[in-house]
């Protein structure tokens, strides 16, 4: 999802190398490329979430941060605001992947069982292999709610979604680093 100013939100394990650690290798980063405007061109990964290997479990985030921020020099166009709240339980929201736009309804927020991975929110639908980095929006007011994390293995047709608030400190904390060259003031992505 584009964030302005040639920035992209995607989930991490997307862009980070690090689901090679599940096969016990060093984690080796892809080339990522962004499609924006019709135009697919390579990216440069900025930062990413902490990722863990646990055992029996898999890869998992630090705070629930699936999160990978990338930047494409000179995109510019139409951006994502992340919202100032949470999904609610109950709540439709709009997920939009690279292959498909539909609404699904938000059944709560799960907590892992270990508080430094944090949660996320858990919607009902089945997303496949290559829709991880999904947006999904707030149907109400249309602003970012999240990025779709991953599926729960054993209910299949429930996905994780990062939390707002998660993603809203994740960028809150890079853009810290990233700070305009002309001021050098970190000023939120989304205002």
């Amino acid at each position: 999802m584009h964030l302005g100013n040639g920035l992209f939100v995607t989930a991490a394990h997307v862009v980070d190398g690090a689901p090679a650690l599940l096969r016990g290798c060093p984690p080796s980063l892809p080339r990522s490329t962004v499609t924006f405007q019709g135009s697919t061109r390579l990216a440069e990964l900025v930062g990413s979430g902490t990722a863990e290997v646990e055992p029996v479990i898999g890869l998992r985030y630090l705070g629930g941060r699936d999160l990978g921020l990338l930047r494409l020099p000179g995109g510019s166009g139409p951006a994502a605001h992340p919202c100032a709240f949470n999904a609610a339980a109950g709540e439709t929201v709009i997920v939009a992947s690279p292959w498909r736009v539909f609404r699904a309804r938000v059944l709560g927020t799960m907590r892992e069982d270990r508080q430094a991975f944090g949660g996320y929110a858990e919607i009902a639908a089945r997303l496949e292999p290559g829709e991880s980095g999904a947006g999904v929006f707030d149907a109400a007011e249309g602003c970012l709610l999240g990025v779709v994390s991953h599926r729960d293995d054993p209910t299949p047709d429930r996905t994780r979604v990062v939390l707002a608030s998660a993603l809203r400190a994740f960028l809150e904390e890079e853009h810290a680093l990233l700070r305009r060259p002309a001021s050098g003031v970190a000023v939120p992505l989304w205002r």
